[in-house]
Formats: structure tokens, C-alpha cells, sequence
């Protein structure tokens, strides 16, 4: 008799009371076993889940490392890298023609810039060699506009660097040639105009004078400068996007100091006195066949600061038989704003 046997109850009750000692460990053994199978079904499930966000980041990760090995062809790459041939992208012309025109167009600007041309010499040494070398033409002579004033410098010889034969010689003939250009830049300048006003006066025999005094032209708005004053600080504020307080220091090195505050009201005057102009000019463009139109967010500051809030710059542009633009300010992006100043426009 081993000793398992030996162990076992001798009577009726101590055998229930083992029997229901062994039956409750069987229950918490398989509530246990129920727990743990619960687990592993969650963790099975979490472990799908994260194979599916690995799927989905490692796809992203391509597709990015796909687009970055393109920008850096497209930036840095050769000429002939910029295009990967690609299965599943087709072609909008025929393959043959595009080779052709690859061929008959690379390496042939004249602006070309230094490193292009640079990549050019790599992509010869890097061919197999050819009996008839491509040459580049180079940057070559640029040729300014004519619309461009010119101003003559002669060079005259000096007496020391004309021969001694040639110099008492009736045959030689002595004249300027043109041997190059160059491009020169004359700072703007300020100037003052002094108005005088002709005046007749006439002393009356009765002790009164009579006078006649000339008109002067008159101003758009009232301040001490004139129009090209006015062109300038709106074309340096607006189209260079200069602020005032960097016009007023450019202004200084001028030896005219012109505040900001200044500035900002002449030009704010102007608003309000070319406003007829802009309006005609919307009403212009309202008459296009297609009117193009967009929006720009702006940061405007308000309230308490530094506080600020979103507005909207709006664009229009006229076709080609009424080419004007116009630009229109809204406080938010309502309807509102669309509806007044598109308010006419009948067409697309």
C-alpha cells in the first residue's frame, strides 16, 4: 500500500469532506484556467492590432522615404535622375519622343547655373566614351535690356601708351570701340523742391493793394511730401513688404528722418483717397467672363495683448480683357464678405 492510500479517510463524512475540498480546487483551478484563456485571447488581439499599426506605419514610412529619395533627386540629383522610370506611372507622350527631347535639351542653356554644368562633365565622364564629345556652350554674354538708360565712359589713351611711330603718324586713325557693359546700380536719392509762387500786387491810389497770386497743383492728401514720396513708401510697405520702422531708418541714412507714425497716416490718407480708383477697378474686373478669387488668412491684433485674432485677405483677378487686381479685407470668412464685394459679377 503506497503512501497516497494510506492517506486517504477511513469514514463516510471525512471522504465528503474530501470530496468536496478536491471538487472546490477543481473550480478554482478551472476559474483560473478561464482567466488566463480570457488573457491570452486579449493579448492575441492586442498583438493583432499592433501588427496592423506596424503595417500602417511601416507603409507610411515608405511612402515618406519614397517622397524624400524624390526630392533629393529632383534637388541634387543629375539631369538624367530626375525621372525614374516607374511601371505603374505612365506616360503622357510617347517614350521614344521623350527620349529625344531629353537628348536634344540637356546641358544647352545659356543661364544654365555653375553646378548644372558641372553635372554635365560628371554625366560625360561617367559615359562610355563617344567619338563626338558634347560640349557645353557655357554661360556666354548676358545682353541687358535696351529699355535700360545707358551712360557712355570713354577711355582715353594716355599719351605714354601710344607708340612713338604712331604718335606723329597722319595715317593713323584714332577712334572709341565699344568693349563691354556693365550693370550699374544708383541709389535712390532725396531731393527738395522749392515752390514759388509768382505774385503782382498793385498799390491802389486809394491806400488799397491788389494782388494775383499763381495757383499751386493740388495735393491728393496733406502732407509735406509729394507723389513719388507717396509711390515709394507704398511700393517699399506693400510690394516689399517693408515695415515702417525699417523705412524710417532707411530714411535716416537719407538725412530725413520720417516717423512711423507719419508714414502710417499718410499712407492710410491714401487709402482713402484712391478708394474711387479701387472701386472702379473692382467694378472692372467684375466684368471678366472668369473671375479668379482666393483667401489668405491674416493674424490681425485685437483685444487685450498680445491677443490677436484670424481675418482674411481676399484676391480677386480680372481675365485678360479687364486685368486688374483687387484686394479686399474681411474680419472672418462669412459669407458676408464675399457676397459685397463679388456683388455684380455675373458670369463664372
Amino acid at each position: 500500500m503506497d503512501a497516497f492510500d494510506m492517506n486517504l479517510p477511513h469514514d463516510i463524512d471525512a471522504c465528503h469532506e474530501l470530496i468536496l475540498e478536491l471538487d472546490r480546487e477543481r473550480r478554482r483551478q478551472a476559474a483560473v484556467i478561464a482567466q488566463q484563456q480570457e488573457t491570452i485571447a486579449q493579448q492575441q488581439e492586442t498583438i493583432a492590432q499592433q501588427q496592423a499599426i506596424i503595417a500602417q506605419q511601416q507603409e507610411t514610412i515608405d511612402r515618406l522615404q519614397s517622397d524624400v529619395d524624390l526630392l533629393k533627386r529632383t534637388l541634387y540629383g543629375r539631369r538624367r535622375e530626375r525621372f525614374v522610370d516607374d511601371a505603374q506611372q505612365g506616360l503622357l507622350f510617347d517614350s521614344t519622343i521623350v527620349g529625344a527631347d531629353d537628348d536634344s535639351g540637356s546641358g544647352d542653356d545659356d543661364e544654365s547655373d555653375d553646378d548644372e554644368e558641372s553635372d554635365d562633365d560628371e554625366e560625360s565622364d561617367d559615359d562610355e566614351p563617344s567619338p563626338e564629345r558634347r560640349t557645353s556652350k557655357g554661360r556666354g554674354r548676358r545682353l541687358f535690356p535696351d529699355l535700360l538708360p545707358r551712360k557712355t565712359v570713354r577711355h582715353e589713351l594716355d599719351e605714354q601708351e601710344i607708340p612713338e611711330e604712331l604718335r606723329s603718324d597722319p595715317t593713323a586713325r584714332r577712334f572709341f570701340k565699344k568693349t563691354s557693359e556693365q550693370l550699374e546700380f544708383t541709389p535712390a536719392s532725396i531731393h527738395v523742391i522749392e515752390h514759388y509762387q509768382e505774385v503782382i500786387l498793385r498799390d491802389e491810389a486809394s491806400g488799397e493793394t491788389t494782388i494775383a497770386t499763381a495757383k499751386k497743383p493740388p495735393q491728393l492728401i496733406d502732407a509735406y511730401t509729394g507723389p513719388g514720396f507717396w509711390a515709394h513708401l507704398t511700393a517699399s510697405r506693400f510690394a516689399d513688404h517693408l515695415p515702417y520702422y525699417r523705412q524710417e531708418d532707411i530714411l535716416a541714412r537719407h538725412g530725413c528722418r520720417i516717423g512711423r507714425g507719419t508714414q502710417q497716416r499718410w499712407l492710410f490718407a491714401l487709402a482713402l483717397a484712391v478708394a474711387p480708383l479701387v472701386e472702379l477697378m473692382r467694378r472692372l474686373a467684375l466684368q471678366s467672363e472668369v473671375l479668379g478669387c482666393d483667401e489668405t488668412p491674416v493674424k490681425m491684433l485685437a483685444g487685450e495683448p498680445p491677443g490677436c485674432t484670424k481675418t482674411y485677405l481676399w484676391s480677386t483677378v480680372g481675365d485678360n480683357a479687364h486685368p486688374y487686381d483687387c484686394f479686399h479685407f474681411t474680419p472672418d470668412r462669412s459669407r458676408d464678405g464675399p457676397e459685397q464685394f463679388l456683388a455684380g459679377f455675373r458670369t463664372m
